[in-house]
């Protein structure tokens, strides 16, 4: 009964909530993720996941493109097409890490269960929205 009184008095004052479960990626592969993606992806996505060379990886832009969409497909796009015009040239963990990286940089929090190319929750389940740095 006190959740619903929470989540009604959050829907009734406009608010919104932020993602309080763990997503399905751990903190290691965030860390990981970090290094891969500056190593691979900062150069034209920049070191902040927002540049004017190539699609923001966080925000408005991340979230319109995304919510609707899995892991799986984030993850297997990624690693169809980055880095740009080398797609699949990094290992499956360094795109679960940076996949990883690129959700917590969007409000996600780390849990205890490790990402992979099959896993099947939605983001906009489980980012915030908007850019957590």
């Amino acid at each position: 009964m006190a959740a619903f009184v929470v989540a009604a008095a959050g829907l009734w004052s406009g608010g919104s909530f932020a993602q309080t479960a763990a997503a399905p990626f751990t903190q290691d592969q965030v860390d990981a993720g970090r290094d891969d993606y500056m190593t691979n992806c900062s150069s034209c996505h920049g070191k902040e996941l927002s540049s004017a060379t190539a699609p923001a990886l966080t925000g408005k832009y991340f979230n319109a493109s995304w919510s609707k969409h899995t892991i799986a497909d984030l993850f297997t796009f990624i690693q169809n097409k980055m880095p740009y015009n080398q797609g699949g040239t990094l290992s499956d963990d360094a795109y679960a890490n940076i996949v990883a990286f690129i959700l917590s940089k969007n409000g996600a929090k780390a849990g205890s269960e490790a990402l992979t190319a099959t896993t099947s929750a939605k983001i906009g389940e489980i980012v915030s929205g908007g850019s957590a740095k």
